[in-house]
């Protein structure tokens, strides 16, 4: 994906480093303090039920200390026509933050696992992955997983939203928000089928 396959939030756009990447020749980095971009490349525009993963880079030697902005969000399900590049209203997002080891999705938090998050290394890019589907009688589900050695590990109890919002919506994106110093790369984004 390139930068034209996303809508930035206020129109404050990333930029393209060589500088550090997962895969060359280079990754997804923030100039400013921090902004928001949605996807609008094509059939990605209704997801409803799907998954994100993405290779995230941390800016810091160690997990702590971090300022308070340079929290790393995912959202889905963000009701917003293409085009759109004001914060939108109507989404989900969850939000990952070593330092408090907390993992948030809006209001409601759980604890890191973190015997898991721990064997990750703040110094090398870390592959992510959110999933969220629909349970019948139950609600939202939504996962978030790391990668280590091949393999996938959550790293909180599953969030679980009786309420299972947005599904309906005629638009249904993926988008992140990231920090100053933080680099994004191998992005996939999965529609459920």
């Amino acid at each position: 994906m390139g930068l034209e396959d996303w809508d930035w939030r206020d129109n404050v756009q990333g930029t393209l480093t060589s500088d550090k990447y997962y895969s060359p020749p280079y990754s997804l980095t923030i100039p400013g303090a921090f902004t928001d971009f949605y996807c609008k490349a094509e059939g990605t525009l209704y997801i409803p039920n799907g998954r994100v993963e993405f290779a995230h880079l941390y800016p810091y030697d160690t997990w702590f200390p971090e300022p308070p902005e340079s929290l790393t969000h995912v959202f889905f399900r963000v009701v917003l026509p293409p085009g759109g590049t004001t914060p939108p209203s109507k989404y989900y997002s969850i939000g990952i933050d070593p330092p408090a080891k907390v993992v948030a999705l809006g209001y409601t938090e759980h604890d890191m696992y973190w015997d898991i998050f721990g064997q990750l290394d703040p110094t090398e890019f870390n592959f992510y992955r959110v999933t969220w589907w629909s349970v019948e009688g139950v609600g939202l589900v939504v996962r978030c997983e790391v990668k280590i050695d091949n393999e996938w590990y959550k790293i909180c109890d599953d969030f679980i939203d009786p309420g299972d919002r947005y599904k309906e919506e005629q638009y249904n994106r993926v988008g992140f928000r990231l920090s100053r110093g933080r680099c994004i790369d191998d992005i996939r984004i999965y529609k459920a089928i």
